[in-house]
């Protein structure tokens, strides 16, 4: 049998042309395999980021449908990721009396997040799922994904924060309704607080906020302050006797 030459190249012709097909074939699937494991290990550690945050964070879509939920916004709210994906972040995580309020928040905070996304931050009332409510500071950032907007809230639970503040509110009117003179000094004997009931105190020592000690009470302050120790000492105020508390605050 004879094989003409020219039937030899093309055989040798559409072997390469087979084998260059091959390679790309084999190519476009090591691609897609490495874009596969790629996008695994992004969601991995997304995952992980998430879900080793220490503050809530919730994604949403415009209609307010939760998207995500990390772990801890389900130690947070109370909620498993099955009792609240896919449902209306509104109507779970807020309550009824408030959800009009807030909802109009949302439309006017999300459209200027829009417009130009800042770092500005609210405090607002957010229900459990037991039906408690508390104190969260919220951020919301706008994504924009396939062509669809979406927003990730980042929610802080501030209620120690706000008992805190309540309290110290509640310790600095004391000094003030209190019917017990108290006097805030420094090292030097200088008056820096007196609340109104001791006037009869400051018209006795003929001094005024602002203004110095007797000598008498400036070495006692000092020595007080350098002893770091209480001191109880009983005062004679024309027809009226104080049993006077000094106490050093030496961190200040």
């Amino acid at each position: 049998e004879v094989i003409q030459p020219g039937g030899n190249q093309l055989v040798l012709l559409e072997e390469q042309v087979n084998r260059m097909i091959q390679s790309v074939i084999m190519m476009r699937e090591q691609t897609k395999l490495h874009h596969r494991q790629e996008l695994q290990e992004s969601n991995a550690l997304k995952g992980a980021v998430l879900d080793a945050a220490l503050d809530c964070i919730i994604t949403v879509d415009q209609s307010g449908k939760i998207l995500e939920f990390n772990e801890a916004a389900v130690s947070t709210f109370g909620y498993q990721n099955h009792e609240i994906i896919g449902k209306n972040a509104t109507d779970l995580l807020i309550s009824p009396a408030r959800r009009e309020h807030y909802h109009q928040v949302f439309i006017q905070y999300i459209s200027s997040q829009v417009k130009s996304p800042s770092n500005k931050r609210f405090k607002m009332v957010a229900l459990r799922s037991d039906g408690n409510e508390f104190f969260v500071e919220l951020a919301i950032s706008p994504l924009k994904l396939a062509g669809k907007r979406i927003f990730t809230a980042y929610l802080h639970d501030i209620t120690s924060r706000m008992r805190a503040e309540d309290e110290i509110k509640s310790l600095a009117k004391f000094p003030a309704e209190s019917p017990t003179p108290m006097l805030r000094i420094n090292h030097r004997g200088v008056i820096i607080y007196a609340n109104h009931a001791s006037e009869f105190l400051l018209n006795y020592w003929e001094c005024g906020i602002g203004q110095t000690l007797p000598f008498f009470w400036q070495k006692l302050i000092d020595q007080v302050m350098t002893v770091g120790k209480n001191k109880e000492i009983e005062t004679l105020c024309e027809d009226r006797i104080f049993s006077l508390l000094l106490s050093p605050v030496n961190e200040l």
